[in-house]
């Protein structure tokens, strides 16, 4: 049992606001098998930021280059930066009590079978993932909270220790993670990761679930399927926003339906920036090659040409300027900036640069 099947077993809540769940339930099929797990804490099921912490814990683990005997040792801010959280008044307190959460929580996980007279079989293995936390707080006048410079040591268990060691862990991509603004978006996001992966190995490239067991593994506490959608909802926009889901279609209904997840491939182009290039009347195949070869290039290309045009100084073809820009940054400026100015071009940039929250502010190309 790897850390990404305990993702597929509805480690992490979606929702960020539950009432306290101290036990859960969920199952999935591994190779014909039938796989249970059963996971109880005293302080309730993991949620929101905790997905965050378990993700910023095995960063710098793997930092520190796996130590032999599991400790982890980091000041609450080196884990609050490694784990993309918000720094607010309540941070140090949010992470003194996720941590403690995933320390509470244990698990069985059960592999099962049927014997030759029709019994149920079923072989059972009981773990946790942090065996010891040693850490320093402070009372305050609201919440107890972790000091920020102190020294926190995170001994994980040798279940969780191997499982990254042997790389089953930590294969989410932090450039998706870092445009996902919401917890819940984050935790579906890895969710959704974990189960890409078919028994062999196979990356999918697409995914059905069916609802009520999708809920079920989210953490969702609402059984209708109309509210378990809206629960959804704000999680799937986050993801195809950042390009992570390329469509999200609903079959069947009622009680029956199923959620059937498309992904970008690797291969493929983010759509939101071909669709900034769009923007910017290049035309379609262009936008695509040079979104698919140079993703990393595109908003700083548009950005700058933006920039020229707040300057009185637009290039004589803007389209054929940001193709350049982003194909050719070294050799092209002195052919296109250096020309007399023409009157403004008008864009659409007035859209994008509210709608496109990951926008870079970078204004220079590279």
């Amino acid at each position: 049992m790897t850390e990404r099947n305990l993702d597929r077993l509805g480690f992490f809540s979606v929702q960020t606001r539950l009432p306290l769940e101290t036990s859960w339930e969920s199952q999935f099929q591994v190779g014909g098998r039938s796989v249970h797990m059963h996971g109880e804490g005293t302080r309730g099921r993991h949620h929101g930021a905790d997905t965050d912490l378990m993700l910023g814990v095995e960063q710098l683990f793997i930092a520190q280059g796996s130590p032999e005997d599991n400790w982890l040792h980091t000041p609450p801010n080196a884990l609050s930066e490694a784990s993309l959280m918000t720094k607010n008044g309540r941070a140090f307190h949010r992470m003194r009590e996720g941590l403690l959460r995933i320390w509470a929580t244990g698990f069985i996980v059960r592999e099962g079978w049927v014997d030759p007279l029709g019994r149920p079989i079923r072989f059972n293995a009981a773990f946790r993932l942090f065996e010891e936390l040693r850490y320093w707080d402070r009372e305050t006048a609201a919440l107890p909270e972790l000091l920020p410079d102190a020294r926190l040591s995170i001994r994980l268990s040798a279940h969780l220790a191997s499982s990254i060691r042997a790389g089953y862990t930590h294969a989410l991509r932090r450039e998706v993670l870092r445009h996902l603004e919401q917890p819940h978006a984050r935790a579906l996001y890895r969710l959704a990761e974990a189960h890409r992966y078919a028994d062999g190995g196979t990356r999918l490239r697409s995914l059905s679930v069916p609802l009520l067991e999708w809920r079920q593994a989210c953490g969702i506490r609402e059984d209708r399927p109309s509210k378990v959608m809206r629960a959804l909802d704000a999680a799937h926009e986050e993801l195809k926003a950042v390009g992570d889901l390329t469509d999200i279609t609903v079959t069947d209904r009622g009680q029956d339906q199923h959620l059937m997840y498309l992904f970008r491939q690797e291969s493929e182009p983010d759509p939101a920036l071909v669709q900034l290039l769009r923007e910017q009347r290049i035309s379609a195949p262009r936008a695509v090659q040079l979104a698919t070869e140079y993703p990393q290039r595109v908003e700083q290309a548009v950005v700058y040409a933006e920039q020229l045009r707040r300057q009185g100084k637009p290039p004589r073809n803007p389209p054929g300027f940001i193709a350049d820009v982003i194909s050719n940054p070294d050799n092209c400026l002195s052919r296109w900036v250096n020309q007399p100015p023409r009157a403004r071009v008008s864009t659409s940039n007035g859209h994008w640069l509210t709608a496109r929250r990951r926008l870079s502010r970078n204004t220079t190309p590279g």
